[in-house]
């Protein structure tokens, strides 16, 4: 899979991994800490799971190491604590894992006192 690219999650069951058999397939260098069948984001009645499959390096879900949580959107997930990195939006909308909030405007001049 390479950066930029969109996947959506229609199947029950979507497998991510190195292996030509997943449905999201990770090559080349970033993709060294990536396992062969590494998590997998299951759809439910209750929403969305992801599930680490016994991943070498771990499975990332907005930072913290998971092996099995409920997944919401918007959220980010990494494949190794180095590994590639994925959004995980609902409803088509882009999210840059990397932006910051902007500082706020300034507030207007000092009101005046009440007399």
């Amino acid at each position: 899979m390479l950066a930029g690219m969109r996947h959506l999650v229609r199947n029950e069951v979507t497998r991510a991994g190195r292996s030509p058999d997943n449905d999201l397939v990770f090559s080349g260098e970033e993709a060294l800490v990536v396992s062969g069948h590494h998590l997998e984001i299951r759809k439910g009645e209750r929403g969305y799971r992801i599930c680490d499959l016994g991943s070498t390096n771990g499975t990332y879900l907005n930072g913290a190491s998971v092996t099995e949580a409920p997944l919401e959107a918007p959220a980010s997930i990494r494949l190794g604590s180095n590994g590639p990195e994925l959004a995980f939006v609902m409803g088509g909308a882009a999210v840059d894992l990397d932006a910051t909030l902007d500082a706020a405007p300034p507030l207007p001049g000092p009101a005046e006192e009440m007399r």
